[in-house]
């Protein structure tokens, strides 16, 4: 059987699934193809032995579409991983519906949520039309969180496949998780066959090429694929080490001053001071620049707190490249921060490397999430599993499926009228959480649900 997974070439998102998938699935079995140019930033996912760039398919647009059409073709099953294509993409779906017969649409949540423009016009109508038509070609949708289900069924029919298997938190995300919860010591490696990979090491491309070496030597059949050169990986490993040397300018903040020093600085004092009487709370509002967040009403909520001790960090590294999010709504926020925070609010412009995100995320006392839909998992489940206090928009689904597994989430409404001790409370937040977070998301359980996915894929093919 093979499966053809077509994909961004997003380290960030996808390198801890092709982990998984790699490590526990018969490798020689599964390719992953990404269906845009690969950025320098994310060329080690193109480290993988299965992995294919878009570049390497030929020199010309046309050329690699019919190399993509070939494949898709000689696939048994296609998983096409978030499906928000831009126009020649779409374009190219559009007109292989047949194949979209046997591809199933692993959601990212905007894509299931936002895909449709609500504008007016003739070119909103036409690519909602093709948007449509391609969705409903496929075999069925799979969603990475169960309350997404009724969303699929709403909009495509109680007939439409849904599946479900969640995205697995990345091995070496884990060991720094349960480093940082004081669960294991420092030194220790997790359990796990391939977790002399751990991010932030020294040699850590040096040892991923070797392991993928490793892997591929497992699987003869599988070729390396990855068309990068001994000069692109050791300047693969360089931007790694730079990276990691200048990890202080990875957050922006507004008016160009560096806040990541003011993070870093909070980070020691957060472990070391004692003191908690100056040690400023710090309040995250959402995790990207989309409007759906409704970052404003969550900074107006807070609002009335501004003269008290406290640091409000605002994520914005990306979003608002796409219809569903004006351009000018980040500047926007920010503008509307500043003039009612001034200096105590920050904004994080540039994405992070995901180890330093996860340090900076367990040094957040308060996380405010103000969208009414499904979204900033990644953020969510590891706060949850750093025992933070979480307020959610009551209209989230994952309000109410978080409070009925007694994972205490607090209503976003309600702080308007609280008073700033009442916001600090911590006496109710517990860590009743872990144990359901590790049996969907360590990549050992979260491969079970992946193999039910396919092999149920498979019988409704047929």
């Amino acid at each position: 059987m093979k499966v053809l997974h077509l994909m961004p070439p997003s380290e960030r998102m996808l390198q801890g699934y092709i982990d998984m998938i790699n490590e526990n699935l018969d490798m020689k079995h599964h390719e992953f193809l990404m269906y845009s140019d690969c950025p320098q930033s994310q060329w080690s996912i193109l480290l993988n032995s299965n992995a294919t760039s878009y570049e390497s398919l030929g020199k010309s647009t046309g050329q690699k579409y019919k190399r993509i059409k070939q494949k898709m073709i000689e696939a048994d099953l296609i998983l096409w991983h978030s499906f928000m294509p831009r126009r020649d993409l779409l374009m190219f779906a559009y007109r292989n519906r047949k194949l979209l017969k046997k591809t199933v649409w692993v959601s990212w949540g905007i894509d299931l949520y936002n895909w449709e423009r609500t504008s007016h016009g003739l070119k909103s109508f036409v690519a909602n039309h093709i948007n449509r038509k391609c969705r409903e070609s496929m075999l069925g949708i799979n969603i990475v969180f169960e309350t997404d289900k009724s969303v699929a069924k709403s909009q495509f029919g109680e007939e439409y496949n849904v599946f479900y298997a969640p995205y697995t938190i990345r091995t070496p995300i884990w060991h720094k998780m349960r480093c940082l919860m004081k669960e294991e010591d420092e030194e220790e490696i997790f359990e796990d066959e391939f977790v002399d990979v751990v991010a932030g090491e020294d040699n850590f491309f040096e040892d991923y090429v070797a392991t993928m070496k490793e892997m591929s030597e497992r699987c003869p059949d599988v070729k390396l694929n990855i068309n990068l050169s001994d000069d692109m990986i050791l300047r693969l490993i360089e931007t790694s080490k730079e990276s990691r040397l200048s990890s202080k300018n990875e957050l922006e903040g507004i008016e160009g001053s560096l806040i990541t020093d003011a993070c870093s600085v909070t980070i020691e004092s957060n472990k070391d001071n004692s003191d908690d009487s100056i040690k400023p709370l710090r309040v995250q509002i959402g995790h990207n620049a989309y409007m759906f967040n409704n970052h404003k009403s969550a900074m107006d909520s807070i609002r009335h707190f501004k003269e008290e001790n406290l640091d409000i960090l605002v994520p914005i590294s990306y979003g608002g490249e796409n219809h569903t999010t004006p351009k000018w709504y980040k500047d926007s926020i920010i503008n509307y921060g500043k003039s009612n925070f001034g200096e105590k609010i920050k904004y994080i412009t540039k994405l992070m490397p995901i180890i330093e995100y996860t340090e900076y995320l367990h040094t957040v006392d308060i996380a405010i999430f103000n969208a009414e839909r499904q979204n900033g998992l990644g953020n969510i489940l590891k706060l949850i599993y750093f025992g933070k206090k979480i307020y959610m928009n009551p209209r989230n689904p994952l309000y109410k499926y978080f409070s009925d597994l007694n994972i205490k989430i607090f209503n976003a409404e309600t702080i308007r009228e609280q008073t700033f001790d009442e916001f600090t409370d911590m006496s109710e937040v517990t860590y009743v959480g872990h144990e359901w977070i590790e049996s969907h998301y360590l990549p050992q359980n979260t491969v079970v649900y992946w193999n039910k996915m396919i092999d149920d894929a498979i019988k409704a093919k047929k």
